[in-house]
């Protein structure tokens, strides 16, 4: 809602010639809010057509004038603010010098030509007006001057719905700003609607007020300098903005919008490195985490997949491979896998994006068993495989700890301090595990019965 301001300039001013000059000074009420201001533009309305000076530094609230020639001056100053607006007008006369060789003790103003009394308002038609001074002798002598008065000049409003703009999904909104529109006097209304060519297209068009949210096919307008559009689709809009000033004159102004197509590359997979392990070790990590998008990963999946054929295995217990295995968070970046024996498998990780895009890739784990050669006079081959080790196998006891498993007769933990085998285990993948008692390493071996 537009406020209206009370704005004054002052008394009209008469000056007498040769004196030329004149300040000028607005006054409004009521006083600007704190930390703000009000906008000030002074115009020359009328002056004497021998008048060839101009209005500087007219953005003031202060104006001064000079070199002013013998006539008639109206002014007018318009005073705004973001929501509020006055403007008011003053006259300045100045009177032609008047010389005697003594002394001008009279002067005499009548109107001897003009519209009568009741067309004192016309428009256009001159008033002559005749001036007689008399001196200290009685002398006399007139002269006459012509006043004429113009119709209020108007001019319409300038419409600017700001620069042309493109964006690219997924950005989809955008705030259009038609507050450098233009007038002479007040805009009082601006109307938002869709320009040529996108009469049908559909966009969520919002003023500053939630109640103005409009989705439409055909908009029927929004009324606002500020204009908010959300919801685009990839393609052109064009807007045309109106606007009216006080004398209820238009003017339009059209701005383009082009939404360009999400620039959108697939994902990369990356299963991570592939991996070697030393039976008994039955499980592995799945680390996928290092897949990339430039828009985001929004699909993870793990596959036990035959290296021939690289058909997937979709069930949880994956029978391709040497042997079954079970797969846990297979709809994750990262998945565990158990259940492997000795030998080789290969696991697919497909990734996608926000759009469908996607990506695979392929990580190998390798299953291996180390054999060494038989102790001296046994009369079957010996296989010893590294496994971690336990923290209470140390050197106090070479054999701490028997565990039964299938196919095994017993665990041995060895600690190289001690053992009479050692330069057996030497040979075997190693841990980094120390003895706690005398701090060599040791090795947990398996011997098949």
């Amino acid at each position: 809602m537009m406020k209206e301001l009370t704005v004054s300039a002052g008394d009209n001013l008469i000056i007498t010639f040769p004196d030329n000059e004149v300040e000028l000074k607005a006054f409004v009420a009521p006083a600007p809010p704190v930390e703000t201001t009000y906008n000030y533009e002074w115009s020359l309305i009328s002056h004497p057509i021998d008048y060839r000076g101009e209005i500087k530094q007219g953005r003031m609230q202060t104006l001064t004038l000079s070199q002013l020639s013998v006539g008639l001056y109206v002014f007018k100053v318009a005073v705004s603010s973001e929501n509020a607006f006055g403007e008011a007008f003053v006259n300045v006369t100045v009177k032609p010098e008047s010389t005697d060789d003594t002394e001008i003790v009279s002067y005499h103003w009548e109107e001897i030509s003009g519209p009568v009394i009741e067309e004192k308002t016309s428009v256009g038609s001159p008033v002559l007006h005749l001036l007689t001074v008399t001196d200290s002798d009685g002398a006399t002598n007139a002269t006459t001057a012509a006043l004429i008065v113009n119709n209020a000049v108007d001019f319409p409003p300038v419409a600017n719905a700001g620069p042309n703009h493109t964006i690219t999904l997924p950005q989809n909104s955008i705030t259009l700003n038609g507050n450098q529109s233009s007038d002479d006097h007040q805009i009082v209304f601006y109307e938002w609607s869709l320009g040529p060519g996108s009469e049908d297209k559909h966009v969520a068009m919002q003023a500053s007020s939630p109640s103005c949210l409009q989705t439409l096919a055909k908009l029927s307008g929004v009324q606002t300098p500020f204009l908010h559009l959300s919801a685009m689709q990839e393609g052109d809009y064009t807007f045309q903005l109106m606007v009216t000033d006080s004398s209820r004159q238009q003017s339009t102004a059209v701005v383009t919008v082009i939404v360009l197509p999400e620039n959108n590359r697939p994902p990369v997979a990356v299963a991570g490195p592939d991996k070697e392990l030393i039976f008994p070790v039955q499980s592995a990590t799945l680390d996928g985490s290092r897949s990339s998008d430039d828009h985001g990963i929004v699909f993870y999946h793990w596959e036990h997949v035959s290296p021939a054929s690289s058909l997937a295995v979709t069930a949880s217990m994956c029978s391709r491979g040497p042997s079954a295995v079970e797969m846990e968070n297979t709809d994750k970046a990262v998945a565990t896998v158990t259940g492997l024996q000795v030998g080789t498998y290969h696991f697919r990780l497909t990734v996608k994006d926000g759009q469908g895009l996607s990506s695979t890739s392929v990580l190998t784990v390798a299953v291996k068993q180390v054999d060494v050669e038989p102790l001296p006079g046994q009369k079957k081959p010996a296989r010893f495989y590294s496994r971690e080790l336990s923290p209470v196998a140390f050197c106090k006891k070479a054999f701490l700890l028997s565990v039964k498993q299938p196919g095994l007769v017993e665990d041995i933990f060895l600690c190289f301090q001690i053992t009479p085998l050692l330069w057996m285990v030497q040979s075997l993948l190693m841990t980094k595990e120390l003895c706690p008692i005398c701090g060599s390493g040791m090795a947990r071996v398996q011997q098949l019965e």
